[in-house]
């Protein structure tokens, strides 16, 4: 009954008039497959049309990407560019430095969690069905279930949470190309930031352990050359290790030991839903790493970076650039350097 059942979804995926509509069906007839045991599969050739299956989905993806456009939104930006360059204009160096990475307050989780409410309110009809969200290369990496409307304005963080990250990657896309490139740009016109300047700043820090000032220092001094392709793959998996080791200080287990005994380090993903996290970070620090780094519904920058799966592109992007800028300003500002010395 398992293979009939599967089969027929397979058949109506076939069916369907354009190729990119038949993905749910395929689903479908994958999980029904799935279901039959392993010793049983070489029946009706099921091993063999599993793997086809499997194949047809991100295929299907693929084509359904083709159909999709793009939606801009034209936002005026000379304001903010104009108050980002001239932050850091006509100043000593480290103090530049400082106001660089303090550039703008950034927006807290209980902001996107309000905004998510209103927007769903606005706009109900956008919220009324679930969401498949597909990777360039035609994986599907998230799905978003429906919004009851009724309970849309007691809806728990989880229901908000796929409205409060799109929110939130306007939010910081925006903010990296009308504030942070601006002034960058601006800040290297007039200074030239060494690696003995980062230095100086990162053996400050309090969030650096000494043994990784080397590396925050070329992954800091690599977004000032503006080569975020090399700067975001050395300094995510820095702050993996921060988050990793102040768990270990205050006694949370950060580790499985598997069944022959092998004990692995935990990802992550897994660190960052940890109940001592919230000793360590605050609600809207831990909501823009998870978004930054983990979500597959954000960027996903960790996995995404470990697995060798991002793109050039995506390494260079403006969400790297904040990435970048975030890292700057958790060392500027857990730190005892004085930067309101003269160059």
């Amino acid at each position: 009954m398992l293979y009939e059942i599967g089969f027929s979804f397979y058949q109506n995926a076939l069916a369907q008039p354009y190729e990119f509509q038949s993905t749910s069906h395929y689903e479908n007839a994958l999980q029904a497959l799935r279901q039959i045991p392993q010793k049983h599969r070489d029946t009706n050739n099921i091993h063999a049309l599993i793997v086809e299956i499997e194949k047809k989905i991100p295929e299907s993806n693929q084509i359904a990407l083709e159909y999709m456009q793009r939606v801009e939104t034209q936002i005026d930006t000379k304001e903010m560019v104009e108050y980002s360059e001239k932050a850091v204009s006509n100043k000593p160096k480290f103090k530049t430095l400082f106001i660089f990475a303090n550039l703008i307050n950034i927006e807290t989780k209980e902001y996107f969690q309000k905004q998510a409410q209103e927007h769903i309110q606005q706009f109900p009809i956008q919220h009324l069905f679930g969401g498949v969200h597909i990777n360039h290369d035609g994986r599907t990496i998230a799905k978003t279930p429906p919004i009851d409307l009724k309970e849309s304005m007691t809806a728990d963080f989880d229901t908000l949470f796929p409205t409060m990250v799109q929110n939130y990657k306007n939010y910081i896309e925006l903010t990296a190309q009308a504030y942070v490139i601006p002034a960058l740009f601006r800040l290297l016109l007039e200074h030239r930031i060494t690696k003995e300047d980062l230095y100086h700043i990162c053996e400050n820090s309090t969030l650096i352990p000494k043994e990784r000032i080397v590396v925050w220092v070329e992954g800091l001094w690599y977004g000032f050359e503006l080569n975020f392709l090399v700067s975001i793959q050395l300094l995510v998996p820095q702050i993996e290790h921060f988050v990793r080791l102040q768990l270990k200080v205050r006694g949370a287990k950060t580790t499985t030991i598997d069944k022959e005994g092998i004990e692995i380090e935990q990802g992550l993903s897994t660190l960052l839903d940890k109940e001592e996290i919230h000793l360590i970070l605050s609600e809207n620090l831990l909501f823009e790493m998870q978004v930054l780094l983990t979500k597959s519904l954000g960027y996903n920058f960790r996995n995404n970076l470990a697995h060798g799966l991002s793109e050039v592109g995506e390494m260079n992007s403006y969400p790297a650039v904040y990435v970048w800028w975030l890292c700057l300003k958790l060392v500027v500002n857990n730190n005892s350097f004085d930067f309101k010395q003269e160059d």
